[in-house]
């Protein structure tokens, strides 16, 4: 579940920008239920484990 403007938060993992934009084309671009989206890249992983460590 999310709030704010988003109705969903779509997590890619691909080797490149160039495979990114090849997705983008291909699944996003393509689909007649997406009608617009946004993209956020991350630069760096702090944090792999989906866990909170206590």
């Amino acid at each position: 579940m999310v709030t704010g403007d988003a109705d969903f938060v779509l997590i890619v993992a691909v080797e490149d920008v160039e495979a990114f934009d090849v997705f983008v084309k291909t699944k996003l671009y393509t689909n007649p239920n997406v009608r617009k989206f946004r993209s956020m890249i991350t630069l760096d992983r702090v944090k792999f484990e989906p866990r909170i460590l206590v």
